[in-house]
Protein backbone atom coordinates (compact mmCIF):
# COMPACT_ATOMS: atom_id res chain seq x y z
CA UNK A 1 0.00 0.00 0.00
CA UNK A 2 1.44 3.20 -1.07
CA UNK A 3 2.56 5.42 1.88
CA UNK A 4 0.77 9.24 2.33
CA UNK A 5 2.86 11.96 1.91
CA UNK A 6 1.68 15.25 3.53
CA UNK A 7 3.30 18.71 3.49
CA UNK A 8 6.12 18.26 6.53
CA UNK A 9 7.55 14.93 4.83
CA UNK A 10 7.90 17.01 1.61
CA UNK A 11 10.12 20.04 3.16
CA UNK A 12 13.29 17.84 2.67
CA UNK A 13 12.88 16.55 -0.71
CA UNK A 14 12.72 20.18 -2.12
CA UNK A 15 15.58 21.65 -0.27
CA UNK A 16 17.70 19.05 -2.40
CA UNK A 17 15.78 20.08 -5.26
CA UNK A 18 15.94 23.42 -4.86
CA UNK A 19 19.32 23.60 -6.25
CA UNK A 20 17.75 22.51 -10.01
CA UNK A 21 16.48 25.38 -11.84
CA UNK A 22 14.61 28.64 -10.78
CA UNK A 23 11.38 27.01 -10.71
CA UNK A 24 12.15 24.15 -8.12
CA UNK A 25 13.74 27.50 -5.62
CA UNK A 26 10.22 29.05 -6.11
CA UNK A 27 8.23 25.62 -5.38
CA UNK A 28 10.64 25.13 -2.28
CA UNK A 29 9.59 28.78 -1.20
CA UNK A 30 6.00 28.09 -1.49
CA UNK A 31 6.14 25.10 0.27
CA UNK A 32 7.43 26.61 3.40
CA UNK A 33 4.80 29.07 2.81
CA UNK A 34 1.93 26.40 2.85
CA UNK A 35 3.62 24.86 5.99
CA UNK A 36 3.48 27.85 7.87
CA UNK A 37 -0.51 28.94 6.89
CA UNK A 38 -1.93 25.36 6.74
CA UNK A 39 -1.79 24.84 10.59
CA UNK A 40 -4.41 27.76 11.62
CA UNK A 41 -6.52 26.95 7.85
CA UNK A 42 -6.72 23.24 9.24
CA UNK A 43 -8.04 24.10 12.77
CA UNK A 44 -10.30 26.53 11.33
CA UNK A 45 -11.89 23.99 8.52
CA UNK A 46 -11.64 21.34 11.13
CA UNK A 47 -14.17 23.45 13.17
CA UNK A 48 -15.79 25.07 10.90
CA UNK A 49 -16.78 22.21 8.10
CA UNK A 50 -19.97 20.68 10.22
CA UNK A 51 -21.48 24.25 9.35
CA UNK A 52 -20.72 23.48 5.61
CA UNK A 53 -21.39 20.65 5.58
CA UNK A 54 -25.18 21.95 7.01
CA UNK A 55 -25.49 24.16 4.42
CA UNK A 56 -24.50 21.51 1.58
CA UNK A 57 -27.11 19.37 3.09
CA UNK A 58 -30.04 22.00 2.92
CA UNK A 59 -28.90 23.08 -0.73
CA UNK A 60 -28.69 19.48 -1.43
CA UNK A 61 -32.32 18.84 -0.47
CA UNK A 62 -33.57 21.92 -2.70
CA UNK A 63 -31.43 21.14 -5.97
CA UNK A 64 -33.08 17.85 -5.75
CA UNK A 65 -37.11 19.06 -5.78
CA UNK A 66 -35.51 21.18 -8.39
CA UNK A 67 -33.89 18.50 -10.43
CA UNK A 68 -37.27 16.64 -10.35
CA UNK A 69 -39.50 20.04 -11.10
CA UNK A 70 -37.33 20.23 -14.42
CA UNK A 71 -37.38 17.35 -15.54
CA UNK A 72 -40.77 16.86 -15.27
CA UNK A 73 -41.51 20.31 -16.97
CA UNK A 74 -39.00 19.37 -20.19
CA UNK A 75 -38.80 15.38 -20.22
CA UNK A 76 -36.50 16.32 -23.74
CA UNK A 77 -34.40 18.07 -21.47
CA UNK A 78 -31.35 16.80 -23.05
CA UNK A 79 -32.52 17.19 -26.60
CA UNK A 80 -32.53 21.20 -25.54
CA UNK A 81 -28.96 21.51 -24.43
CA UNK A 82 -27.17 19.09 -27.22
CA UNK A 83 -29.05 20.91 -30.12
CA UNK A 84 -29.06 24.27 -28.73
CA UNK A 85 -26.18 24.56 -26.36
CA UNK A 86 -23.71 21.84 -27.41
CA UNK A 87 -24.30 22.42 -31.65
CA UNK A 88 -25.06 26.19 -31.23
CA UNK A 89 -22.26 27.26 -28.28
CA UNK A 90 -19.84 24.50 -27.32
CA UNK A 91 -19.33 23.45 -30.57
CA UNK A 92 -18.51 26.38 -32.13
CA UNK A 93 -16.19 27.06 -29.12
CA UNK A 94 -14.33 24.01 -29.75
CA UNK A 95 -13.70 24.80 -33.26
CA UNK A 96 -12.19 27.96 -32.74
CA UNK A 97 -9.59 26.50 -30.31
CA UNK A 98 -9.19 23.75 -33.21
CA UNK A 99 -8.55 26.27 -35.41
CA UNK A 100 -6.18 28.28 -33.42
CA UNK A 101 -4.09 24.98 -32.39
CA UNK A 102 -3.99 24.36 -35.87
CA UNK A 103 -2.46 27.68 -37.04
CA UNK A 104 0.53 27.59 -34.35
CA UNK A 105 3.93 25.89 -34.35
CA UNK A 106 4.21 22.61 -31.97
CA UNK A 107 6.75 24.50 -29.48
CA UNK A 108 4.19 27.37 -29.11
CA UNK A 109 1.18 25.09 -29.42
CA UNK A 110 2.97 23.13 -26.02
CA UNK A 111 3.87 26.37 -24.12
CA UNK A 112 0.36 27.32 -24.55
CA UNK A 113 -0.82 24.13 -22.82
CA UNK A 114 1.98 23.89 -20.58
CA UNK A 115 0.33 27.53 -19.51
CA UNK A 116 -3.18 26.94 -19.25
CA UNK A 117 -1.61 23.73 -16.93
CA UNK A 118 -0.20 26.09 -14.35
CA UNK A 119 -1.91 28.37 -14.16
CA UNK A 120 -4.95 25.90 -13.77
CA UNK A 121 -2.96 24.02 -10.75
CA UNK A 122 -1.78 27.57 -9.40
CA UNK A 123 -5.48 28.87 -8.76
CA UNK A 124 -6.14 25.09 -7.91
CA UNK A 125 -3.89 24.99 -5.14
CA UNK A 126 -4.63 28.69 -4.02
CA UNK A 127 -8.28 27.23 -3.80
CA UNK A 128 -7.15 24.45 -1.00
CA UNK A 129 -4.84 27.13 0.84
CA UNK A 130 -8.24 28.86 1.98
CA UNK A 131 -10.45 25.92 1.54
CA UNK A 132 -13.13 27.04 3.98
CA UNK A 133 -13.23 30.62 2.82
CA UNK A 134 -13.50 28.46 -0.72
CA UNK A 135 -15.82 26.62 -0.42
CA UNK A 136 -18.38 28.85 1.60
CA UNK A 137 -17.79 31.17 -1.46
CA UNK A 138 -18.83 28.13 -4.08
CA UNK A 139 -22.23 27.52 -1.27
CA UNK A 140 -22.93 30.92 -1.74
CA UNK A 141 -22.22 31.02 -6.02
CA UNK A 142 -24.77 27.95 -5.86
CA UNK A 143 -27.21 29.58 -3.85
CA UNK A 144 -27.21 32.37 -6.46
CA UNK A 145 -27.60 29.99 -9.12
CA UNK A 146 -30.07 27.97 -7.48
CA UNK A 147 -32.28 31.17 -7.46
CA UNK A 148 -31.54 32.75 -10.37
CA UNK A 149 -33.32 29.70 -11.94
CA UNK A 150 -36.30 29.76 -10.15
CA UNK A 151 -36.55 33.54 -11.49
CA UNK A 152 -36.47 31.56 -14.98
CA UNK A 153 -39.49 29.23 -14.53
CA UNK A 154 -42.15 31.08 -16.35
CA UNK A 155 -40.05 33.33 -18.55
CA UNK A 156 -39.17 33.59 -21.96
CA UNK A 157 -35.48 32.39 -20.94
CA UNK A 158 -37.24 29.48 -18.82
CA UNK A 159 -35.13 26.93 -20.88
CA UNK A 160 -31.99 28.45 -19.83
CA UNK A 161 -32.61 27.11 -16.98
CA UNK A 162 -31.73 23.54 -18.27
CA UNK A 163 -28.37 25.25 -19.42
CA UNK A 164 -27.45 26.83 -15.65
CA UNK A 165 -29.10 23.57 -14.04
CA UNK A 166 -26.98 20.68 -15.69
CA UNK A 167 -23.69 22.63 -16.71
CA UNK A 168 -23.40 24.54 -13.68
CA UNK A 169 -25.41 24.33 -10.49
CA UNK A 170 -25.62 20.28 -10.55
CA UNK A 171 -21.75 19.98 -11.24
CA UNK A 172 -20.58 22.37 -8.70
CA UNK A 173 -23.25 21.19 -5.81
CA UNK A 174 -22.18 17.47 -6.58
CA UNK A 175 -18.22 18.46 -6.49
CA UNK A 176 -18.20 19.41 -3.06
CA UNK A 177 -19.40 16.80 -1.52
CA UNK A 178 -17.97 13.87 -2.75
CA UNK A 179 -14.19 13.35 -4.22
CA UNK A 180 -14.68 14.31 -8.30
CA UNK A 181 -12.63 11.62 -9.37
CA UNK A 182 -16.18 9.58 -7.99
CA UNK A 183 -18.79 11.17 -9.89
CA UNK A 184 -20.46 10.37 -13.20
CA UNK A 185 -18.40 11.69 -16.53
CA UNK A 186 -21.41 14.30 -17.18
CA UNK A 187 -20.67 15.83 -13.76
CA UNK A 188 -16.86 15.99 -13.97
CA UNK A 189 -17.05 17.95 -17.29
CA UNK A 190 -20.34 18.92 -18.58
CA UNK A 191 -19.46 20.31 -22.14
CA UNK A 192 -18.16 16.97 -22.52
CA UNK A 193 -20.18 14.84 -20.59
CA UNK A 194 -23.24 16.34 -22.66
CA UNK A 195 -21.68 17.45 -25.83
CA UNK A 196 -19.15 14.50 -27.00
CA UNK A 197 -21.44 12.45 -28.93
CA UNK A 198 -24.08 15.88 -30.18
CA UNK A 199 -20.70 17.38 -31.90
CA UNK A 200 -19.12 16.94 -35.17
CA UNK A 201 -15.62 17.68 -33.85
CA UNK A 202 -13.61 16.47 -31.20
CA UNK A 203 -13.27 18.15 -27.93
CA UNK A 204 -9.87 20.09 -26.82
CA UNK A 205 -7.47 18.34 -25.52
CA UNK A 206 -7.50 17.48 -22.02
CA UNK A 207 -5.45 19.28 -19.33
CA UNK A 208 -2.91 17.67 -17.79
CA UNK A 209 -3.91 19.13 -14.38
CA UNK A 210 -6.22 16.04 -12.30
CA UNK A 211 -9.96 17.17 -12.36
CA UNK A 212 -9.90 16.75 -8.82
CA UNK A 213 -8.24 19.45 -8.13
CA UNK A 214 -10.30 21.85 -6.81
CA UNK A 215 -11.43 21.68 -3.48
CA UNK A 216 -14.46 19.59 -2.20
CA UNK A 217 -15.98 18.66 1.64
CA UNK A 218 -12.59 16.60 2.18
CA UNK A 219 -12.01 14.86 6.16
CA UNK A 220 -9.99 17.46 8.22
CA UNK A 221 -7.70 14.57 8.95
CA UNK A 222 -6.93 14.53 4.99
CA UNK A 223 -6.33 18.39 4.42
CA UNK A 224 -2.80 18.27 5.03
CA UNK A 225 -2.12 15.48 2.71
CA UNK A 226 -4.20 16.65 0.09
CA UNK A 227 -2.50 19.97 -0.28
CA UNK A 228 0.71 17.93 -0.43
CA UNK A 229 -0.30 16.40 -3.59
CA UNK A 230 -2.26 19.08 -5.29
CA UNK A 231 1.20 20.92 -4.52
CA UNK A 232 3.09 18.36 -5.94
CA UNK A 233 0.98 19.13 -8.84
CA UNK A 234 1.61 22.82 -9.14
CA UNK A 235 5.08 21.97 -9.04
CA UNK A 236 5.53 19.39 -11.98
CA UNK A 237 3.35 21.74 -14.39
CA UNK A 238 5.64 24.80 -12.94
CA UNK A 239 8.44 22.31 -14.58
CA UNK A 240 6.99 21.07 -17.36
CA UNK A 241 5.97 25.18 -17.84
CA UNK A 242 9.65 26.07 -18.08
CA UNK A 243 10.65 23.12 -20.07
CA UNK A 244 7.97 24.27 -22.34
CA UNK A 245 9.25 28.27 -22.34
CA UNK A 246 12.62 26.96 -23.00
CA UNK A 247 12.05 25.13 -26.16
CA UNK A 248 10.06 28.37 -27.21
CA UNK A 249 12.55 30.53 -26.81
CA UNK A 250 15.33 28.57 -28.26
CA UNK A 251 12.75 28.19 -31.90
CA UNK A 252 12.05 32.32 -30.92
CA UNK A 253 15.81 32.51 -31.26
CA UNK A 254 16.28 30.73 -34.17
CA UNK A 255 13.79 32.85 -36.11
CA UNK A 256 15.34 35.95 -34.65
CA UNK A 257 18.97 34.48 -35.98
CA UNK A 258 17.80 34.02 -39.10
CA UNK A 259 16.09 37.39 -39.76
CA UNK A 260 18.85 39.33 -38.68
CA UNK A 261 20.74 37.61 -41.00
CA UNK A 262 19.28 37.49 -43.97
CA UNK A 263 18.76 41.31 -44.13
CA UNK A 264 20.83 42.20 -47.31
CA UNK A 265 23.08 44.99 -45.39
CA UNK A 266 23.93 41.39 -42.61
CA UNK A 267 24.54 39.45 -45.69
CA UNK A 268 26.93 41.87 -47.34
CA UNK A 269 29.26 42.47 -43.98
CA UNK A 270 28.96 38.50 -43.27
CA UNK A 271 30.38 38.38 -46.70
CA UNK A 272 32.94 40.65 -46.22
CA UNK A 273 34.21 39.63 -42.80
CA UNK A 274 34.02 35.93 -44.48
CA UNK A 275 36.12 37.12 -46.96
CA UNK A 276 38.73 39.24 -44.87
CA UNK A 277 39.15 35.86 -43.07
CA UNK A 278 39.56 33.53 -46.09
CA UNK A 279 42.59 36.19 -47.57
CA UNK A 280 44.21 36.27 -44.25
CA UNK A 281 43.97 32.49 -43.64
CA UNK A 282 45.10 31.00 -46.77
CA UNK A 283 46.16 32.05 -50.54
CA UNK A 284 44.62 30.82 -53.49
CA UNK A 285 46.37 28.98 -56.32
CA UNK A 286 48.34 30.67 -58.89
CA UNK A 287 45.93 31.89 -61.57
CA UNK A 288 48.12 30.10 -64.23
CA UNK A 289 47.47 26.21 -62.44
CA UNK A 290 43.70 27.49 -62.04
CA UNK A 291 43.24 28.40 -65.92
CA UNK A 292 45.23 24.91 -66.51
CA UNK A 293 42.54 23.11 -63.78
CA UNK A 294 39.45 24.67 -65.51
CA UNK A 295 40.52 23.34 -69.19
CA UNK A 296 42.07 20.21 -68.95
CA UNK A 297 39.38 17.73 -70.16
CA UNK A 298 38.42 14.45 -68.41
CA UNK A 299 40.17 11.27 -69.19
CA UNK A 300 38.32 8.86 -71.38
Amino acid sequence: MEQTICLKDLLPDSTKEAKVGEFRKIAESKLEGLNKAVDNEEESYRTERPNLLKSWSDQDEKIGELKKHLESCYPKWEYYLEEAVCKGVIQKVWQLKADYEAKIGPPELELYHANADLAKAAEQMEAWKTIKKWIQARLDANKQLHDEICTLDNCKDRLFALYLFYFLLLPYHRQLKEAPTNLPPKLKDPETGYCKSACSIEPPKESAIPFCGYPWLIEADLYNCKLAEVWKIWKDAGVAQAEAQSQFDQVAKSLEEYQAASKPEAKREAAREALRRHDEDSQPPPVQQRQESTTQQPQT
